[in-house]
Formats: structure tokens, C-alpha cells, sequence
């Protein structure tokens, strides 16, 4: 499947906390299988294409029984924009009042589906990828 013919299914999450909450730091993640699973797809897709390919995810907004934490100090983002990093061992989110960015190298690659993978089984409350404070926590 080409980056082009990838659509989203199923439902996909993706937020912060402000920064004052030190007990959830870096970014948070969480969908259903069917989501998960079509983010693998996208994953799959993007790293077999030109490393300036990119498509706009919208994600879903969480229910008020979904949210962990206390709502107002959760940032959600409502677009995400997955790119290759540059660098083979990037990892690096970016936010603008629209969209997350977040690029990945082709070195962290089958640790970012890993980590998907292990949370669309069941894991969770785990993280990957901490670089300067920019872990990817799965709920």
C-alpha cells in the first residue's frame, strides 16, 4: 500500500500535560485495535516511500471516562503529522497551533511498531523512545 491509498480506522489518541505535571511527562497515546493497527499500516507505508512523504492524521477526542489525569491540565492534539527524521536516530515532536509533529528515524522505527504492537495486545503504561523528555507513553 502506497502512503497515498492509507486511510485511518478505528479511533487514535494523542495528548500532553502541561508542564507543570511532572508525573506525566512527554507524550501520551492510546487507540483500539483497529487503530493501532491502521498506524502500523501508515508506519509500514511511510518508510517505504521518499523521506519527505507525510500525511495529516486526524485523531479523536477522548471521552471525560477516557481521560487520565485531571481534563484541563491535558493538551490534546487533534491533527498528527508522522514524518521521517533526518537523522536514522531522530525523535523529535514538534507542535503549532494546528498539528503534533513527530519524526522518527529508521533506526527507532521497529521500536515505535514494537511498542504499538505490545499496547494493541494489552500493555500498558509503558513508554519508549525518552529522548529529551519526549518519551511516547502508551494507556
Amino acid at each position: 500500500m502506497s502512503i497515498n491509498q492509507w486511510s485511518k480506522k478505528g479511533n487514535l489518541f494523542l495528548w500532553s500535560y502541561s508542564p507543570k505535571k511532572k508525573n506525566y511527562p512527554g507524550w501520551h497515546m492510546n487507540a483500539d485495535k483497529e487503530g493501532y493497527s491502521s498506524l502500523i499500516d501508515y508506519l509500514n507505508a511511510l518508510f517505504e516511500c521518499s523521506s519527505d512523504s507525510w500525511r495529516t492524521i486526524s485523531l479523536d477526542r477522548k471521552g471525560k471516562d477516557q481521560l487520565l489525569g485531571h481534563p484541563r491540565d491535558q493538551r490534546p492534539s487533534h491533527k498528527l503529522v508522522i514524518k521521517q527524521h533526518e537523522n536514522p536516530s531522530g525523535w523529535s515532536f514538534e507542535v503549532d497551533e494546528e498539528k503534533t509533529y513527530f519524526s522518527v528515524g529508521k533506526n527507532n522505527l521497529k521500536m515505535l511498531v514494537d511498542g504499538i504492537n505490545n499496547a494493541k495486545t494489552g500493555s500498558w503504561d509503558f513508554s519508549i523512545g525518552t529522548k529529551n523528555g519526549e518519551s511516547l507513553w502508551f494507556w
